[in-house]
């Protein structure tokens, strides 16, 4: 049986800001993938459980991820996750920039989820131009700028392949908040091969039109810790 993706949430502590905690927690079981597009909430008497909060203080939560464009909840039926639209990501990027201490963080797990979401538009275009992204693979002989510039134009690509035009902005935006980091990440011989050969990875998969590998493997670079998701 597959373990529940809240196996390791604890019941939130008398001083947290609950509401805040609560929506938190979930937007980042789906931003690591542990809660994809059509999965189902749990039941508000399983999540208030778990959390460790009141009915109230879960609704609050649940309206927060519905403003943000993460749930889609049908009367009678239950809370479904989904995945937001462009515009809705440049208004939960100012929001969560606004958390100083999360803000990599949460620009790595928007460009992530950004990214994912044009997989299944740019595995539809022509595969010629699916298979321009193998000239912004970055190279093991080139320095942590040049190959920055490498990275933001694969990103790029891939965006302008599912036609994201306000996507390809937004990456822009993210790109340049992550960029101090990774220029200094592109700098360790490990983590620049680690980076080429899941872009590798993520290209074969956009020249064979496999969406879903091509998503796993996009969550695996920009959000190491999920790495393991390859393997499913």
């Amino acid at each position: 049986m597959a373990s529940s993706p809240f196996a390791g949430v604890t019941p939130l502590g008398p001083r947290s800001r609950r509401t805040h905690s609560v929506a938190q927690e979930l937007t980042s079981l789906i931003h690591n993938g542990h809660l994809k597009p059509g999965d189902k909430l749990p039941t508000e008497h399983d999540l208030c459980r778990r959390f460790g909060v009141s009915r109230t203080t879960l609704r609050e939560a649940v309206q927060t991820l519905r403003t943000r464009g993460l749930l889609n909840v049908s009367a009678g039926r239950g809370s479904y996750i989904t995945l937001p639209e462009v515009s809705t990501l440049l208004s939960d990027l100012t929001f969560t920039l606004q958390a100083q201490n999360h803000s990599l963080t949460e620009a790595r797990r928007l460009l992530a989820a950004l990214l994912k979401q044009a997989c299944p538009l740019a595995v539809q275009a022509p595969q010629q131009e699916r298979q321009k992204l193998f000239q912004h693979i970055l190279n093991l002989q080139e320095n942590a700028t040049e190959n920055l510039a490498r990275e933001l134009a694969w990103q790029h690509h891939l965006l302008v392949l599912a036609n994201q035009g306000i996507g390809t902005v937004l990456a822009g935006v993210l790109h340049g908040i992550l960029s101090p980091s990774r220029a200094m990440a592109l700098q360790t011989p490990g983590e620049l091969t680690r980076t080429i050969q899941l872009q590798l990875r993520a290209t074969n998969a956009a020249t064979e039109g496999d969406a879903a590998l091509m998503e796993r493997t996009l969550n695996a670079l920009l959000i190491p810790e999920t790495a393991a998701t390859l393997a499913a």
